[in-house]
């Protein structure tokens, strides 16, 4: 580690950082972009991987983007998966800091640095726990007198924003990282090397933690984020590039980048645009029928006036059926094996909950008893495409159970609300209907990502999630499903 350096810089108490990492097939003009539209950014923070990517003929692509920065300055970490050689050249400019090598600081605010991963994955820079622990510990040292530490790790600290699905699924974070955390309390994390848990953000000890990885499949999202360390509690807003309003005709049901492009070649631009005179027009674009156009005009009606209506009410009929039951399924991460199911009667206002985290086989055995209890009941759950329907009914042929096609009947809501409920919401997901249409709000701090990954962390591991908190959260989807379907049988 070569000496600490020290710029006094900033004419204002602010110090607002874009982060990036692992950029393998990310367009970087979407960075230059994003700089060109903001005057607010003062540092830009790469967690590794795939730098020579930034390094194209003269170009240094770090240096060029560090300097459209407030302090013009680039911090940065070697990921893995990174050449020293190659990525070598990029630390010659003198704006762009390498921070494993070099700790910086800005006024009050180090920044210091870990690179590489754990010796027991593969890549090219690959370090021991003891050495990381080691290392860190200097690190720490040198910046001793700084205000705020930001930590840029490629590597995540173990069991926070770690899990990955490359190596085996397991948790590829290292313990000296996560012990570090814990001993110095840096005043935010930024990491990356796990694709799966990027644009996430945990907290570990007590301390923010941001994993800003970006997947490498073609197409993949370009993950960010900002980072205000003005105050020493961050504040840290992630999101994808091009971070610009997508148009609200997006909202539209079976409005895509292709249809969208037809109605802007019509001069069809805003929902103000879509009225009655423009029906003939919206029923002439390519694929388009009355079907589309009538749905159109009735969805943005309701979206200007912020009124919920049912467009077609016959079409969600099942909701009267007698008995009918919700119900909600949560599996694994790869949505093999279910471990919880709930029900939720809607005739006694019950929530009957079957939860067998180590024998699908038998809480199958007591779904289908409990199911048995009721007169070809209707099941309706919320998947938008036949989810828990099939995925039940794999489950059931997998243990050598009948179907229970013979003796309920499946719905799934979620189909049919986006073609037949219409209201000024953001997207169709079950909880952004269940509070619009209703005074449901949620108060689990989980999603349907992070259950199944806990799920499926416990099963490889061993380490046991809070299962009441997934019971909740499983508990919470049936009382938003059931508050769309007050809404639909009152308004019918």
């Amino acid at each position: 580690m070569r000496m600490l350096v020290v710029q006094e810089l900033t004419a204002e108490n602010r110090m607002k950082v874009l982060a990036v990492s692992d950029w393998r097939v990310q367009d970087i003009n979407l960075l230059y972009e994003v700089l060109d539209s903001r005057d607010d950014i003062d540092a830009i923070v790469y967690a590794g991987d795939d730098l020579d990517r930034f390094h194209d003929g003269d170009t240094n692509h770090l240096a060029e983007l560090g300097a459209a920065t407030t302090t013009g300055n680039v911090f940065a970490v070697r990921g893995n998966d990174d050449f020293p050689s190659t990525a070598a050249p990029l630390f010659e400019a003198s704006n762009v800091h390498d921070v494993h090598d070099e700790p910086y600081v800005i006024d009050d605010t180090a920044f210091i640095g870990q690179e590489g991963s754990l010796e027991n994955t593969p890549g090219h820079i690959l370090y021991s726990e003891d050495e990381i622990e080691t290392y860190l510990a200097q690190q720490f040292e040198a910046v001793a007198d700084a205000t705020q530490v930001c930590l840029i790790t490629h590597t995540p600290p173990f069991g926070t924003l770690d899990y990955a699905k490359r190596f085996g699924q397991r948790p590829i974070g290292s313990h000296a990282v996560a012990d570090t955390i814990t001993t110095y309390s840096p005043t935010v994390i930024v990491c990356g090397h796990c694709h799966l848990m990027g644009g996430r953000t945990a907290v570990h000890s007590g301390v923010p933690v941001l994993n800003i990885a970006c997947h490498d499949d073609l197409g993949a999202d370009a993950r960010y984020a900002t980072i205000d360390l003005s105050t020493s509690d961050p504040d840290i807003t992630t999101g994808t590039l091009p971070d610009i309003p997508k148009s609200e005709l997006l909202r539209l049901i079976q409005v895509g980048p292709s249809r969208l492009k037809h109605m802007e070649e019509q001069a069809i631009d805003t929902l103000d645009d879509i009225t009655p005179a423009s029906r003939r027009t919206l029923i002439d674009l390519p694929g388009s029928s009355a079907w589309h156009a009538d749905r159109w005009l009735a969805q943005a009606d309701a979206i200007r006036t912020d009124k919920p209506i049912i467009y077609t009410p016959e079409n969600l009929s099942p909701v009267f059926d007698d008995p009918v039951l919700l119900f909600d399924l949560e599996t694994d991460l790869d949505q093999r094996q279910i471990f919880l199911a709930g029900f939720y009667d809607t005739t006694t206002d019950t929530i009957t909950q079957f939860f067998k985290p180590d024998d699908e086989e038998e809480l199958l055995a007591d779904l289908r008893a409990f199911v048995a209890n009721y007169d070809d009941p209707t099941l309706i759950y919320y998947g938008g495409n036949n989810f828990d329907e099939t995925r039940l009914e794999q489950s059931l042929s997998t243990h050598g159970f009948e179907s229970l096609r013979s003796q309920v009947t499946y719905w799934d809501l979620g189909i049919y609300i986006q073609q037949e409920l219409f209201g000024d919401f953001p997207d169709y997901r079950l909880g952004s209907v269940a509070t619009n249409v209703s005074d449901w709000t949620p108060t689990s701090d989980l999603d349907g990502f992070l259950v199944g990954l806990l799920y499926t962390q416990y099963k490889n591991d061993g380490s046991e999630p809070e299962w009441d908190k997934l019971k909740q959260y499983n508990r919470e989807d049936l009382r938003a499903l059931n508050s769309i379907i007050e809404f639909i049988t009152n308004t019918i």
